[in-house]
């Protein structure tokens, strides 16, 4: 595995690990196998993406469809600044504060 740094950060109470990986990819699989860990309860603490604000954004707008696929038996997740529901892709409209389809 390659990274193209890694240091931690200063803090009081405890200190998080910042690591830039070379390759997508891996950084892909450490965070599904930390999450699949973390359902299992062989992880505590948390695994976490930096995005910028824009992208955090409007996934905390699509928060609420998201919940509202996932307990409908839908699978829905993010991608980005959008969410894939069921192969559709959804991106929110912040005039309208709703999720609107995106045309392919």
């Amino acid at each position: 595995m390659e990274f193209e740094y890694t240091y931690r950060l200063s803090s009081k109470k405890d200190r998080p690990i910042l690591a830039r990986f070379a390759l997508l990819k891996q950084k892909q699989t450490v965070l599904d196998a930390l999450r699949e860990k973390r359902k299992n309860d062989q992880v505590s603490g948390r695994v976490v993406e930096d995005l910028p604000d824009r992208i955090v954004k409007t996934r905390t707008a699509l928060y609420p469809f998201l919940e509202q696929c996932q307990n409908e038996g839908k699978a829905a997740r993010y991608k980005q600044d959008k969410l894939m529901v069921c192969g559709k892709l959804y991106e929110c409209d912040f005039i309208s504060k709703k999720p609107i389809l995106v045309a392919k």
